[in-house]
């Protein structure tokens, strides 16, 4: 686990923090804190304020957790992959 001295590390960016969010969920489920920093920043018309082309608002971990933070949402990308594609039997209910 995290031990000090550490520094909040950014792993993502988000125009909208509905994403930040969740994702800092699964992080937390995972024995991983998070923060979402400017969480409050984003909206319509965030870009505009912001002058950042990857989004104001920032997913961030510790500095000693940045890896096992991505693997945890490589992970998670990788299930919906999986998740996305047709299996056999939903392909045969198909036709």
């Amino acid at each position: 686990m995290t031990t000090p001295p550490y520094h909040w590390i950014t792993i993502a960016r988000f125009w909208a923090s509905g994403e930040a969010l969740f994702l800092k969920s699964v992080l937390e489920a995972n024995d991983i804190p998070a923060f979402v920093r400017n969480e409050y920043l984003g909206g319509l018309f965030a870009h505009l304020t912001l002058g950042k082309a990857e989004g104001g608002i920032e997913l961030q971990v510790p500095s000693d957790l940045v890896e096992e933070a991505q693997q945890v949402l490589e992970g998670l990308e990788t299930d919906a992959q999986e998740t996305d594609e047709p299996d056999e039997e939903s392909e045969k209910g198909l036709s």
